[in-house]
């Protein structure tokens, strides 16, 4: 019995017990029994398809947050990968490309943050140039160099003045004054000593730790170019004068002269300091013994020669002119020529010329820009 019979069999067992016979009643109550085991196993199934979702639920989500985790951590050991080979590749191009070092470290630290990374970045902005101070004339600044101990940087000017700044603040440390343009500035060997060349025809030797005046010497035109000797004992002048001149440091005094037939705009000595070279408006260059002023070698050219210097060893002789010119130093002979245009004029020469520290290359700058 089932459903709405139940209900009014129970009924009837409740109300009229006595009315029904005994099998009536077993019956009824059987068939009770039976509905509540019935309602009880629904229940218990219900339970266990509870259960049993639940737990299906409970082992999906540790499935998916576990596959999360390894999707993450796969991602995070890609871009760890990428952002090192980004830091790699940085500290590779670092000495060629510094810029683009410096950007690649960026990028490696955008991807993930590395140690790697964080060094290519520190490394890569410590070289690379910023400005530190402003100095500041009152014409145009005509050259520019620093002291051999780095503690100083002297300036020359149109301002008729050399000044002498600190170089970690970029305070004025000392002026010193001339009597017109200050055309050329070097410090002495032992930074001891600073030389001047002015378009007041005169080249000057200052103390460095005072700015005062040690010696004054004396051209017949204005000094394009002042250098030590590698020893400081001798300081070299070049000049409009058509003269090329030594002098002796601590005195001051003329030790040689050496005659061109033009101005002379440009003078090195040799590393040895065994020849002094000069480059001159009569279209030469010249080689001189320092210690008697001799001529040793003479270097023909086709127009103006506006710059000279030595190789680290002494071997060669390079000079600009309409070209770069490479000369053996010992017998004055042109070794290799080159040229910044074919199509040359007077604004594409060659103004300047420097060998690398090693000798190897020679690097030369043009008025062609």
């Amino acid at each position: 019995m089932h459903g709405a019979s139940l209900i009014e069999a129970e009924s009837w067992l409740e109300e009229r017990y006595d009315s029904l016979n005994l099998v009536e009643q077993k019956y009824i109550q059987t068939s009770l029994e039976l509905q509540k085991k019935e309602i009880v196993d629904r229940e218990r199934r219900k339970r266990r398809i509870i259960i049993g979702l639940a737990v299906f639920s409970f082992i999906t989500l540790i499935w998916v947050v576990f596959s999360g985790l390894q999707w993450q951590e796969a991602v995070e050991q890609r871009d760890t990968a990428v952002a090192r080979e980004l830091a790699f590749q940085s500290e590779i191009v670092r000495d060629k490309f510094l810029n683009f070092a410096v950007i690649l470290a960026v990028e490696s630290l955008y991807k993930k943050e590395t140690l790697a990374g964080n060094q290519a970045l520190l490394y890569g902005l410590e070289l690379l140039p910023y400005q530190t101070a402003y100095i500041e004339h009152d014409d145009k600044v005509m050259d520019v160099t620093f002291s051999p101990d780095g503690k100083y940087l002297a300036t020359a000017s149109n301002d008729n003045s050399a000044r002498i700044w600190d170089a970690e603040t970029g305070k004025q440390f000392a002026r010193m004054e001339h009597d017109s343009g200050v055309m050329a500035i070097t410090f002495s060997p032992d930074g001891k000593y600073l030389a001047t060349a002015s378009d007041d025809n005169t080249t000057r030797i200052w103390v460095t730790e005072t700015g005062k005046q040690f010696a004054r010497m004396k051209h017949d035109d204005r000094v394009m170019a002042v250098t030590f000797s590698p020893d400081g004992k001798y300081l070299a002048t070049a000049s409009d004068d058509n003269t090329a001149r030594i002098w002796v440091t601590e005195t001051g005094k003329q030790f040689a002269r050496m005659e061109h037939d033009g101005n002379v705009v440009a003078v090195t000595f040799s590393p040895d300091g065994k020849y002094l070279a000069t480059g001159s408006w009569d279209d030469t260059a010249r080689i001189w013994v320092t210690e008697t002023g001799k001529q040793f070698a003479r270097m023909e050219h086709d127009d103006v020669v506006m710059a000279v210097t030595f190789s680290p060893d002494g071997k060669y002789l390079a000079t600009g002119s309409w070209a770069a010119r490479i000369w053996d130093a010992e017998t004055g002979k042109q070794l290799a020529r080159m040229r910044h245009d074919e199509n040359v004029n007077d604004d594409r020469a060659v103004n300047a010329v420097t060998f690398s520290p090693d000798g190897k290359y020679l690097a030369t700058a043009s008025m062609m820009g």
